[in-house]
């Protein structure tokens, strides 16, 4: 039996932060209102969050990066690479990359569009003849928006029990497909699969004269500055752990093996979650690779009769208040990752976790709520130290009207000069909610060690309290 009894946490603050004006990514307009988040605040949130995830979650491990203005501003490691061994997640912890390849994927392919060496229109079954496509008119943009309706990876598994374990070359690992029917007509529909980005590795090798791993190096990854990613060590892979991280009973539910395979680009490279938030910064908010590429990364698809897809070229697309974000998300192996870039603060979250059941959106939603002014939507309440308190409690004033914060049993509240004191719910941070008002945040400033203010909001109105003892 293995538990999970020391709590390790590794931190680095790598770059002044205060989140304000920002170049915004080709087709994102700017906005006049943006929210002021210091980088001691975002970072102890991360620190939170991450502790939370060991704590309470049962998370082995962790690793959560911030980045802005092309570097990265917070990045911390929490609990264990490698429970086993005692090995510590830290802000260089090599995790597998998994579908976020997929990104790097799109964006060489989309290179290669610029150069002239591939179209947008190309029919697959000349890029791939071995490629059974029976009469589907499949283009090279069917497999970068996933409407190809190339059979999954289920089916073709569900045919071929035995492909996973099987050793093949390309030719014959293409011609199982031929008698797995295709899931929709090409452009009609949208799912999510890695098939269509296995067949879209393949072209990029045949393409380009080079191994789908090092010409995502040497095209997309190092020339963004990413020393930190590479074909996964052999020797010290990850270690991804079950579905139930909290409850590990023996030791068939550790160490889930990540498979390798020259089909699954996304088995092959590792990196830091510092190197993926660096890469969406550069990527999507400064347009590293081009304004043309950004362009097609951040530009949503439909599909042919105009039903909108969620999705560009790799990553989901959606709105957060009032910025549009652009998200990879997915798991290998008893590993999960998301990553998303938020274009009117031109923020990048990664959240990196080897629990196949980590809450890795939860954590990065939470940040993103916070970097862009929202409510939080944790709703679970955080614990206060006695430090925290003591910098918090005393009298305020909001315009003409004083207030207290007090404290009870260990909770904090708020008391006005008439009616009932109301109590405070910690989300982290030092940011509150008022219990029984989720969209309400009181978040206070620390000065010299004290709290100097709080910002208030409350039915949509923002007020400023000041100290005032």
């Amino acid at each position: 039996m293995v538990t999970f009894r020391r709590k390790a946490e590794s931190i680095v603050l790598l770059a002044p932060l205060v989140l304000g004006a920002h170049a915004t990514p080709v087709g994102d307009p700017p906005s006049a209102a943006r929210p002021q988040v210091t980088r001691d605040a975002l970072d102890e949130l991360v620190a939170a969050i991450g502790r939370r995830a060991v704590e309470e979650d049962g998370v082995p491990g962790l690793t959560i990066a911030v980045a802005r203005d092309g570097k990265v501003a917070v990045c911390r490691g929490f609990g264990y690479a490698d429970a086993a061994r005692g090995a510590l997640a830290t802000p260089d912890t090599l995790w597998p990359a998994g579908s976020f390849v997929h990104a790097w994927t799109a964006a060489a392919a989309l290179r290669l569009v610029e150069a002239g060496k591939l179209s947008l229109d190309d029919d697959i079954a000349k890029l791939l003849p071995e490629f059974p496509a029976m009469q589907h008119e499949l283009r090279l943009k069917h497999l970068l928006a996933n409407t190809g309706g190339v059979p999954s990876w289920l089916a073709l598994q569900e045919k071929h029990p035995d492909v996973a374990r099987r050793e093949m070359n390309e030719k014959e690992f293409l011609t199982l497909y031929a008698d797995v029917p295709f899931a929709f007509e090409p452009g009609s529909a949208y799912s999510l699969d890695n098939s269509g980005y296995a067949l879209l590795g393949m072209i990029l090798a045949r393409v380009s004269g080079e191994s789908l791993a090092e010409h995502l190096k040497t095209h997309v990854i190092r020339p963004l500055g990413l020393t930190d990613t590479d074909v996964c060590p052999a020797e010290s892979r990850p270690v991804g752990y079950a579905e139930d991280c909290k409850q590990i009973l023996d030791d068939h539910d550790l160490a889930v093996p990540m498979r390798a395979s020259p089909y699954a680009g996304d088995q092959a490279l590792c990196s830091t979650a510092g190197d993926l938030a660096l890469w969406m910064q550069s990527a999507l908010g400064r347009n590293a690779l081009g304004a043309a590429t950004t362009q097609a990364l951040t530009t949503p698809v439909r599909t042919t009769d105009g039903e909108p897809t969620g999705a560009s070229f790799a990553l989901t697309l959606g709105k957060l208040g009032d910025s549009a974000w652009y998200a990879h998300a997915g798991g290998v192996g008893g590993f999960r990752l998301r990553a998303a870039h938020y274009a009117r603060v031109g923020v990048s979250v990664v959240v990196i976790s080897n629990c196949a059941s980590a809450q890795v959106d939860e954590f990065e939603h939470e940040i993103a709520c916070h970097v862009l002014g929202l409510p939080s939507p944790n709703p679970r309440e955080v614990a206060l130290s006695a430090a925290d308190i003591a910098k918090c409690v005393g009298a305020y004033q909001i315009a003409t009207t004083r207030v207290s914060i007090t404290e009870k049993e260990g909770k904090l509240g708020i008391e006005w000069p008439t009616g009932s004191p109301i109590a405070l719910r910690h989300r982290g941070a030092l940011a509150f909610d008022f219990v029984g008002e989720p969209d309400s945040k009181l978040v206070f400033r620390i000065e010299d060690g004290r709290a100097a203010s709080f910002e208030l909001t409350r039915s949509g109105l923002v007020t400023n309290g000041r100290r005032m003892d």
